[in-house]
């Protein structure tokens, strides 16, 4: 899981204040300005030092520039090092850089004393990249820091925004990570006002070193792969296989171990009982019966599972509540609202109320898409559909429930969303990424009516996942879709006074206001 965090220095990392303020009172002075109170000084930390004597002090752009020379003639000597690393720094560094992070530093000041700064204090080791101005004027304005070092992390150009994440206690952090669409963490423990980095609106606000921390490290301590720098932009080739290969791989693994069972039960017919091998009209064996094929299937999706998730699935599954979590973080922070019990209550509360609506919501648009499928004649043009339909059924209601309400759609939930849609966000966006994971995934069913079916159902269960941030919800509304489907036709409802242009419109409109409440109670749990 690639996850590139970048730190501003004066104020984030180390208090630079002693040795800042000190440099600024002596340039001042070779100027005539007597500065006393180094406090009135704090806001020269962070931006950039010409803006701030012309903007502080009202110099012309040329005493700004000799301000800067005698400001730095003291400060490569002293001024430098009158710095401390703040506490919990190094602790922090390390956890992050053990857990496969990569880091690196975007800061305002000279990148010939960022790297002197880091070197004195020791902290060299934990970065990939170091970026910072140059001496003659060049690259000061943080969005062409923050530019300039994510053109050495990922030199291709290729990236993946949301788990890019610039941190830093100023607003010109929060400007420079927005124009180059990346995440924004601001801290308040440095030298930027609570009211300052609110109006910048960063994605997230810590309010000390613990809690940067705490917010860093979400989701890396159920995983240690490492992250590494991306030197190589992937081409349309490499790009490809890395979305589709997962696809592809499930075939070859399914088709294996449902020809190893075939094998198997070949060579076993004799000693297995007559019950549980279906005969064609000629006394060949045809395969397993109803529930027994079900079965079957059932520990076959449950195996294609573990090994993807293990091998691939694990992975992406992480870094993708990794980027829920930053991009959500300020909202579902929590803090001071209530007490932890009345959380706790009011979660429950919500967690079973989304639960009713999403039960609502798939049995609508399931209901709905198969009325309407039926009552248009669509599923009498394909054969291949109607075939499906007859296997589906020869399964028993229990393992019916099982296969198609719990096991399928944990498994293609992880191929389809947990993989692909995921991997497809690192390249495009949101929408396009939702288009084609769905496309893929009405493909994959084989036939034009579970195709469109199917796309239609993928864009809602990428929506919420992506919406969400829970693998777990899109695996219930997915399995709610499958289970209503499975109970149309083993109740027969197509035989009911339900079935009808007015059940379809009746559970369509049930699916729209449930979907409607499903986004409210998100916005809920978001406050």
């Amino acid at each position: 899981m690639n996850q590139y965090l970048l730190f501003d220095l004066d104020g984030t990392l180390t208090d630079p204040k002693l040795g800042i303020t000190t440099c600024v009172q002596y340039a001042l002075h070779s100027l005539g300005i007597e500065e006393e109170d180094r406090d009135k000084l704090e806001p020269f930390i962070g931006p950039p030092l010409k803006d701030s004597f012309m903007d502080f002090y009202q110099l012309d752009e040329a005493r700004a520039e000799a301000a800067i020379e005698k400001y730095r003639e003291r400060f490569k000597d002293r001024g430098m090092f009158e710095n401390e690393v703040y506490p919990g720094i190094r602790r922090m560094l390390y956890r992050l850089k053990k857990n496969g992070a990569v880091l690196a530093v975007a800061s305002s000041k000279p990148e010939v004393f960022v790297k002197k700064i880091l070197e004195h204090f020791h902290l060299t080791g934990y970065f990939d990249v170091i970026v910072g101005s140059e001496l003659d004027g060049r690259r000061v304005a943080k969005e062409e820091v923050v530019r300039e070092a994510l053109r050495r992390l990922f030199p291709g150009g290729d990236m993946d925004h949301d788990n890019i994440v610039m941190i830093g206690d100023r607003k010109f952090d929060v400007f420079g990570a927005k124009d180059n669409k990346v995440v924004s963490v601001a801290v308040s423990y440095g030298y930027g006002s609570m009211e300052e980095l609110k109006e910048a609106k960063p994605d997230y606000i810590a309010r000390s070193v613990r809690e940067l921390e705490a917010l860093l490290m979400r989701g890396r301590r159920k995983g240690r792969e490492k992250a590494v720098v991306n030197w190589h932009k992937p081409g349309i080739g490499t790009k490809t296989w890395k979305i589709f290969f997962p696809i592809l791989f499930y075939f070859v693994v399914s088709d294996v171990l449902r020809m190893l069972v075939l094998i198997l039960v070949q060579n076993s017919a004799s000693i297995l009982p007559g019950q549980v091998i279906r005969y064609d009209e000629a006394g060949r064996m045809a395969g397993l019966t109803g529930d027994v094929s079900a079965v079957v299937n059932v520990f076959l999706f449950l195996a294609v599972f573990l090994i993807l998730y293990f091998l691939m699935g694990r992975s992406d599954l992480i870094q993708e509540k990794f980027a829920f979590q930053i991009r959500n973080a300020n909202e579902r922070r929590g803090a001071g609202i209530c007490s932890r019990s009345v959380q706790g209550k009011k979660r429950l509360l919500l967690v079973l109320t989304e639960g009713i609506f999403l039960a609502c919501l798939g049995a609508g648009v399931a209901t709905g898409c198969n009325f309407l499928f039926s009552l248009t004649g669509l599923t009498q043009v394909s054969a291949a559909f109607r075939q499906v339909s007859q296997q589906q059924m020869t399964a028993g209601l229990l393992i019916g429930l099982l296969l198609y309400g719990v096991i399928s759609p944990m498994t293609e939930e992880l191929i389809f969303r947990g993989i692909v849609f995921t991997r497809l966000k690192r390249y495009f966006s949101l929408t396009v990424s939702v288009v084609l994971s769905s496309l893929v995934f009405g493909i994959y069913h084989g036939n034009v009516v579970q195709a469109l079916y199917g796309f239609l159902a993928g864009c809602l269960f990428a929506w919420l996942y992506h919406k969400s941030g829970s693998f777990g919800w899109t695996v219930a509304l997915h399995g709610f879709f499958n289970i209503t489907g499975f109970c149309l036709s083993y109740y027969r409802v197509f035989e009911s006074p339900l079935y009808g242009w007015q059940g379809c419109i009746a559970a369509f409109l049930l699916a729209a206001l449930s979907l409607l409440a499903v986004g409210k109670v998100e916005r809920i749990k978001a406050e």
